[in-house]
């Protein structure tokens, strides 16, 4: 059965803009949660890079017998002069 034109009121077009606001700020907090907590998970992912580095160099040169340098770096100081082959 169909619905005739004249039951049927049109929506107003303030409204619709209304309607479309409150979306639009709804999908803006939406986004901005997100990116938020996908910073917040990046920083510790990086965090945790850092200390599993922070580990293996320290593995590293236990290994190799190094004892880390006061800069906290046990690797040579690489010299471009000489690589200028």
């Amino acid at each position: 059965m169909a619905i005739s034109g004249r039951h049927c009121r049109p929506v107003p077009s303030v409204v619709k803009t209304e309607n479309a606001e409150v979306w639009g700020v709804a999908a803006n907090e939406y986004c901005e949660d997100a990116l938020r907590r996908t910073e917040e998970a990046v920083a510790e992912a990086y965090d945790e890079i850092k200390k599993s580095r922070s580990r293996f160099r320290a593995a590293a040169s236990a290994a190799l017998g190094i004892q880390p340098s006061a800069g906290g770096s046990a690797r040579p100081m690489y010299d471009a002069a000489a690589d200028e082959d």
